[in-house]
């Protein structure tokens, strides 16, 4: 099953660090990610869905830190976010994503992170272990994306959220995000890699001519993603 973008969702700025708001799933092999942006002196305690935890992904930065938080397969339907932490003088600031036909037998892995000053741009890249894979960028204050890729969500002040909008194309791809800061002093980003629930190609077939079916890229001239059968095999 190849990936697709279920819903965006943004909670916009909390004065008093406890936020929540509502974000919708649907679809089947689902993946929450939640992007949270927040004073390099406070501190996040928790984020959860529906009640459920979810798991910090990867956090950077400095004066203005940006965390990413994940979940598989959350709960159908629509719930809230709650984004906890302190002191209570501070603000946090959250965006969320959720996407369909991802792997789940584990939370994306292949992630990096980055920090700029202000109108310094920058890049994160990562490369693909498997094909069909997504990129996706959670940024920190005021950031332009210049890559081409697509902003999927945004709070007013510029924060935003990326992705690549489809397949990154086959394993060993390099993926590269780019990003402008215009804002705060130091500004931060999160990149990380979302894998497909299912490889392409035929799921039962395990070798082409005594090749593992990871290495083939080809059968009779076709990509082994256009082939469906092959001696009856599925």
């Amino acid at each position: 099953m190849a990936i697709a973008r279920n819903s965006t969702s943004q909670g916009g700025l909390s004065d008093g660090y406890n936020l929540t708001y509502t974000h919708t799933i649907a679809g089947s092999d689902t993946l929450l990610i939640v992007e949270v942006q927040r004073n390099d002196d406070s501190t996040i305690s928790g984020v959860t869905f529906n009640g459920t935890a979810m798991t910090k992904l990867a956090e950077t930065g400095t004066s203005s830190r940006t965390e990413t938080w994940g979940l598989l397969n959350p709960a159908i339907g629509t719930h809230n976010i709650v984004v906890s932490g302190s002191p209570s003088e501070y603000s946090v600031w959250s965006m969320a994503v959720s996407y369909t036909g991802v792997l789940q037998s584990a939370l994306p892995s292949e992630i990096t992170s980055n920090t700029a000053t202000a109108g310094s741009p920058f890049s994160l890249d990562l490369t693909s272990s498997v094909d069909g894979c997504w990129s996706y960028m959670g940024s920190s204050s005021q950031a332009t994306t210049t890559s081409s890729d697509t902003l999927v969500a945004g709070l007013g002040d510029g924060r935003k959220v990326a992705d690549s909008n489809g397949s990154i194309g086959n394993s060993g791809t390099n993926k590269v995000m780019s990003l402008t800061f215009t804002g705060t002093p130091v500004t931060s980003a999160n990149m990380l890699l979302i894998k497909p629930s299912i490889a392409s190609g035929p799921a039962n077939l395990k070798t082409i001519l005594g090749l593992p079916t990871a290495s083939a890229k080809t059968v009779n001239g076709l990509a082994i993603a256009s082939v469906k059968t092959i001696n009856g095999l599925s």
